[in-house]
């Protein structure tokens, strides 16, 4: 078994590299020439190749595709925070949908029968006015740059299979967080907050909003997702998701009372409008019933467990 990913260097790389060469894969890691090793995360990545190519050129990209034996091709490259995509248009589209573009150009042309996994979102859907549960089937109605970006590459897969016989399938990703997110997501953000709070390190967690809702999960699970999908015979879409909608202040409450700390969430924050959305969402769960019943999955890590493991990395961060 041959994969290759595009995007070495998320938190989502790190989860599923470590997937599958534990499954006994040969693991190819793509990355854009000139950029390198850029990410922290690639001491933490297990490769058996890291290989250098040109994004922007499809000829390059058709040269990574011949790899002999490829079974699965992996795109996790994504221009990730929906708040920056509103001020850096331009980059969120080049790295959403004009590259996974050109990866699909280039398997055309080669024939490529490989299973291609795309990482679509639940930011499709940000524009509904119902709080609903959504489903493979949901009209999408997308209300940031980032949003419609994930649109266009997710229409673009179903083309792809549907008119050119590609072996494409989709992942509509909802909030799926680690210990390796970065500091432009709300729970990297409040697990960091929280920890220097409790260690007497700032007065007050800095954090835009509370009253917010998401479907949050741990990353390591949608990895094993990824993987599950990347073997079956057909191609198909696919929600993946807790399907439970879980608040910022529910995040701050669960990480007050694991660090023991007896307290108001209102006696720990304070308001930083820097990073909040123009518009956002009203709060959108999955329905992950298609998944769970055709291929047996469903998250490991609950709510509880994935803050209290975003702040135990946390804690032994700062003792180390």
């Amino acid at each position: 078994m041959k994969s290759i990913i595009f995007g070495i260097g998320g938190q989502d790389s790190v989860f599923l590299t470590r997937l599958l060469k534990e499954k006994g894969y040969k693991v190819y890691g793509v990355v854009d020439r000139g950029r390198g090793r850029t990410s922290k995360l690639f001491n933490l990545v297990t490769l058996d190749h890291l290989i250098e190519c040109d994004f922007r050129s499809e000829d390059s990209l058709a040269e990574v595709l011949k790899l002999p034996g490829l079974t699965s091709i992996f795109n996790l490259v994504g221009f990730s925070s929906v708040h920056l995509s509103f001020k850096r248009e331009k980059e969120c589209f080049e790295s959403n949908f004009h590259l996974f573009h050109r990866i699909l150009l280039a398997a055309r042309k080669l024939g490529i029968g490989s299973h291609i996994f795309q990482c679509s979102s639940s930011e499709m859907y940000a524009g509904l006015t119902r709080t609903i549960s959504i489903t493979e089937e949901t009209p999408v109605n997308p209300i940031s740059p980032y949003g419609i970006s994930k649109v266009a590459s997710h229409y673009l897969s179903r083309l792809y299979r549907e008119v050119y016989g590609l072996k494409i399938s989709t992942g509509i990703l909802f909030n799926h967080e680690s210990e390796f997110r970065t500091m432009d997501f709300f729970t990297k953000r409040a697990a960091v907050g929280l920890v220097d709070f409790y260690l007497g390190n700032i007065a007050k967690v800095p954090i835009q909003a509370l009253d917010f809702n998401r479907d949050w999960s741990y990353a390591s699970d949608f990895a094993e997702a990824f993987e599950k999908i990347s073997l079956q015979k057909e191609s198909d879409d696919y929600v993946i998701s807790s399907g439970a909608l879980h608040s910022g202040r529910d995040f701050f409450k669960v990480g007050l009372k694991y660090l023991g700390l007896n307290i108001e969430v209102e006696e720990v924050v304070s308001f930083d409008n820097e990073s909040i959305r123009p518009i956002d969402h009203r709060g959108l769960s999955g329905d992950n019933s298609k998944i769970t019943k055709t291929l047996n999955w469903t998250p490991k890590v609950d709510f509880e467990q994935m803050v209290e493991k975003l702040i135990s990395f946390e804690l032994k961060e700062r003792r180390k």
